[in-house]
């Protein structure tokens, strides 16, 4: 006869991966870089962080869908959100040839879910385009996915273009941004 096993599904320390963005932040996307000419890579990320706006949380696909967790965010006021992606206890892993793809995937199914007024951008760590060296996004920890009003990142990639932030950008990165 066959022992009966219970399963349990084991989830993430979700405390540990959120205080691990939180350093990925802090001490990557929030520092004054000269390649951003003396600005953070994500000079607007410490001011949604510190006064509530963005919320930091874990997404598992096996554990609902993304649409549905934007959602959740909008509906506890917050204006934007950073995601580590996980599958149960594990980070999913892209390459860095699918990030693009990922990020325009959820980019058409918040569109097809009616929530045109978002777009994500993601953040691999095995994206490779650097500036002198310095790859802000492959120092993530995770996969992350950055979600925010369309309104908002192009006010401020607007407010940036009047300052030097892109100036020491070279071609590659400047294509992988999609500026070029």
């Amino acid at each position: 006869m066959k022992e009966k096993k219970d399963w349990i599904i084991c989830m993430v320390d979700k405390t540990k991966v959120i205080n691990n963005v939180i350093k990925y932040m802090t001490e990557v996307l929030e520092v004054p870089r000269e390649e951003f000419s003396g600005l953070a890579p994500c000079p607007f990320a410490k001011a949604e962080r510190t006064k509530g706006r963005l919320m930091i949380d874990v997404f598992d696909p096996a554990q609902g869908n993304f649409v549905e967790k934007v959602k959740e965010m909008e509906n506890k006021g917050y204006s934007s959100g950073v995601f580590a992606v996980f599958q149960g206890e594990e980070p999913v892993e892209l390459s860095a040839d699918d990030t693009k793809k990922f990020q325009i995937f959820i980019n058409k199914t918040l569109r097809l879910a009616g929530m045109k007024r978002f777009k994500n951008i993601c953040f691999n760590p095995n994206d490779k385009p650097s500036i002198n060296g310095f790859c802000p996004r492959g120092l993530a920890p995770y996969l992350l996915i950055n979600v925010a009003k369309r309104d908002d990142l192009e006010k401020a990639h607007k407010n940036l273009q009047k300052t030097s932030y892109y100036d020491n950008l070279n071609e590659e990165y400047k294509k992988f941004l999609n500026l070029i």
